[in-house]
Order: C-alpha cells, then sequence, then structure tokens
C-alpha cells in the first residue's frame, strides 16, 4: 500500500500526480505544516526533518518530491521511465537530471551532450533556450 504524507496545497501534488499517471492506488494523508501536524512524534519517526512530502510503501520509507517521484517511476511499471536499452541516452538523463534537480540542470546536459558539431540542430537549440530562459541568473 502507499501512503503519501503532505497537503495538496504544498510539493506533495507533484507526487500525487506521478501516481495518478501510473494509475496507482494510494492513500493520501493530509498534514499541514504550518499547524505542527508534521511535528508530531509518530511523523517524526517516519521523517526525522519533519519535512513533507513523505512516501511510506510497505516498510520502505522516503522523502523529497524528485527522490519519491523516480522511486515511482522506476518502480512501477509505466510510461514514465525507459525500460529497453535503446533509451541509454534517456536513462543517462534522468541521472543527470536527479542529480541536477532542475529542467535547466537537464536541459544543459542534454545540450552539452550533443556533439558540437550538431548543436546547429533544432533539438539543441531548443535545450539551450529552455535552458538559459530555465537557468536561475
Amino acid at each position: 500500500m502507499l501512503r503519501i504524507y503532505g497537503w495538496k496545497r504544498s510539493r506533495v501534488v507533484r507526487c500525487m500526480w506521478t501516481m495518478e499517471e501510473l494509475g496507482l492506488q494510494y492513500e493520501q494523508i493530509p498534514l499541514n505544516p504550518n499547524e505542527g501536524q508534521t511535528r508530531t512524534p509518530d511523523y517524526l519517526a517516519l521523517n526525522p526533518q519533519g519535512k513533507i512530502p513523505t512516501l511510506v510503501h510497505d516498510d520502505f520509507v522516503l522523502t523529497e518530491t524528485m527522490a519519491i517521484n523516480a522511486y515511482l517511476a522506476s518502480s512501477f511499471p509505466g510510461s514514465l521511465w525507459p525500460s529497453t536499452r535503446s533509451c541509454v541516452k534517456v536513462a543517462g538523463l534522468r541521472s543527470r537530471s536527479i542529480r541536477h534537480g532542475s529542467m535547466a540542470g537537464m536541459m544543459m546536459s542534454i545540450a552539452w551532450s550533443t556533439p558540437c558539431w550538431s548543436r546547429s540542430s533544432a533539438a539543441s537549440n531548443i535545450c539551450w533556450q529552455t535552458a538559459a530562459f530555465l537557468s536561475p541568473i
């Protein structure tokens, strides 16, 4: 059974969206950090940082939105995670996107991984433009 802790007016909605896209059944336990609901002894036993979201899958506990979404996408069959060897480049990008923690970082990885002689391709240009737009400069 999947349980996600956090209220819908937070980043927990990203995890709920991923679970909906994968067609998973889950229970959402609403916790409002502004009212101290993430500081109870029971919740701190799950997540000592007292932050949301927290995913509980049977006995496994995971925190942080990107980690939860990567876990869900890779653990449950669906279209959100590459599953064939022909997706080797995409598989490399998913680890880069997790490492960079942002769309801008991922787009920069795509742009830089494109050989310089083909950087003028339309796809590479889109990556550069998106990365430039999203970069926090």
